[in-house]
């Protein structure tokens, strides 16, 4: 799988020439999905009472796909509490929040890129070195509190006028605004 993906990426990069669509995907997540099972039952390692290493076959593609399983999680969320259908479009994804926050597509797609590398990491050290199993859960609930606060459901930033109205050209938020004030 990984080797596809590589082999595939020249062609995929910004700018990207060839398209994957729904068929490549498809058989992407079925091969992923395959290698998760195949590897998971396999341990010839004696579990020894370390309950990481019970759950490490559920974890680790967690994990690994990490980045957009909660770009879908939040997008899920922040649809429901807009009351709008889980299958309607808005540019509130990652990466659109990225681009927002001044960074190129590039830099975007790099950014996410080390995310998903920074998570990869995380979760195979334990695996391979037998030590760090006690920072698993730790690190879930550092990563999950990190990037709601950063990238929270419907939070907004809004910069006010001394009067407390919109900026100038800026439409009011539709979640809960967050206010920063400008020193003059």
């Amino acid at each position: 799988t990984a080797g596809i993906c590589l082999g595939f990426l020249p062609h995929n990069f910004h700018p990207a020439r060839i398209f994957m669509g729904d068929g490549g995907a498809l058989l992407l997540g079925l091969l992923m999905a395959a290698s998760t099972i195949s590897v998971g039952g396999s341990s010839s390692e004696p579990f020894s009472g370390q309950v990481y290493f019970f759950f490490a076959p559920l974890f680790i593609p967690l994990f690994i796909l990490g980045v957009p399983i909660l770009d879908t999680v939040f997008a899920i969320i922040r649809r429901a509490t807009r009351r709008a259908g889980v299958a309607n479009a808005d540019k509130e994804h990652l990466h659109h929040r990225l681009m927002r926050l001044g960074h190129g597509q590039r830099r975007s797609v790099l950014i996410l890129w080390g995310w998903t590398l920074a998570l990869s990491v995380f979760v195979l050290y334990p695996t391979y070195t037998g030590k760090g199993d006690a920072l698993v859960p730790i690190g879930v609930v550092v990563l999950g509190f990190g990037l709601y606060v950063f990238f929270g459901a419907g939070f907004q930033r809004s910069r006010l006028n001394p009067a407390g109205d919109p900026a100038d050209g800026e439409a009011p938020a539709d979640g809960p605004t967050v206010e920063v004030e400008q020193d003059t």
